[in-house]
C-alpha cells in the first residue's frame, strides 16, 4: 500500500491530519474513501520494524474486544511496506478536552461516567484482557451523554 505523496492516501484511506507522533506509532485523522467515514489510523512508524510483532498482537486484542462502550476495530494492514490499523472515532469531547476548557461535571454526571467505565472495565477483567491504563483522554463523552471509551486492550494476560 503507497502512501501517495500528492493526495495522502493510505490504502482505502485518506489521511486528514497528524493528531499524534509517539516514539513507535503514528495517529492519523484519516476518511475511509469507501464508506465515507472519519477514522483514526495508528501507523507502526516504518523505522520501528522490531516492534511489528507486539503492535500486530495488540492489534490482535484489540480487535477482539466486542463491547458496545469500547471502541471498535476496522480493518488491520500489515505489508512489506506498511503496518497499521483503522479503529473507530469516537464522538463527543474526551474528559480530559473537557477538564482542560475548564469544564465540571455535575455529581448525578460523575457517577453515570464512573459506572459506565466500570462496566467496561469488569468486561475487560472478566476475559482476563491486560490493558493499557486509563486516561481522562480515553473517555468520550458526548453532549446526550453517552459514554464510550478508547480500545486499551493490549495483548497478553491481565
Amino acid at each position: 500500500m503507497d502512501l501517495s505523496p500528492d493526495d495522502t492516501r493510505l490504502g482505502d484511506y485518506r489521511l486528514k491530519e497528524l493528531l499524534e507522533e509517539g516514539p513507535i506509532t503514528r495517529t492519523w485523522l484519516a476518511e475511509q474513501i469507501a464508506v465515507r467515514r472519519d477514522v483514526l489510523i495508528d501507523e507502526l512508524r516504518p523505522e520501528m520494524g522490531q516492534h511489528r510483532a507486539s503492535f500486530l498482537a495488540d492489534i490482535r486484542a484489540k480487535a477482539a474486544v466486542d463491547h458496545p462502550l469500547i471502541g471498535s476495530v476496522y480493518e488491520a494492514v500489515a505489508d512489506a511496506e506498511h503496518c497499521f490499523f483503522a479503529r473507530e472515532r469516537l464522538p463527543g469531547a474526551t474528559i480530559g478536552e473537557r477538564l482542560r476548557a475548564g469544564a465540571t461535571l455535575k455529581p448525578l454526571m460523575v457517577a453515570h461516567v464512573l459506572s459506565r467505565v466500570a462496566e467496561a472495565q469488569l468486561h475487560l477483567e472478566s476475559r482476563g484482557q491486560d490493558c493499557a491504563a486509563l486516561d481522562p483522554d480515553d473517555i468520550h463523552l458526548e453532549e446526550n451523554g453517552v459514554i464510550r471509551l478508547v480500545n486499551l486492550a493490549l495483548a497478553g494476560q491481565r
